[in-house]
């Protein structure tokens, strides 16, 4: 019975009514979505990309300084004593060089963050 009604010619505006601030309101809160999903994608990727692009950096300098250390290790160690090589050794001298400078080299980068160091 309900379908013998005539149609209004008042389109159906929804919850906001005819308030205009409410339509406003609406509208801007919908564009700042957007624009807080295209600013998050925006940052991920450039984010991403320069995390690359040191990773890669950091890599090659790795690669280049270290690979001719390593072909001539043995020549440099050829004249350490042997009761060098004990105490170094016994006292884990390996792992707290690479300790330090682990360390060090965490204490430099943090120190070039503009908001922490």
């Amino acid at each position: 019975m309900d379908n013998d009604l005539p149609k209004s010619p008042v389109p159906d505006i929804g919850e906001c009514g005819w308030s205009v601030y409410c339509h406003v309101r609406k509208a801007l809160a919908e564009f700042a979505k957007w624009l807080m999903e295209g600013l998050d994608w925006i940052f991920a990727n450039i984010l991403q990309s320069v995390w690359n692009f040191f990773e890669m950096l950091f890599m090659g300098l790795v690669h280049r300084v270290a690979e001719p250390l390593f072909n001539n290790l043995a020549a440099l160690t050829a004249g350490v004593p042997d009761s060098v090589w004990y105490f170094a050794s016994f006292a884990e001298l390996g792992f707290g060089v690479k300790a330090v400078l682990g360390a060090l080299f965490i204490r430099f980068l943090i120190r070039r963050l503009p908001f922490v160091g």
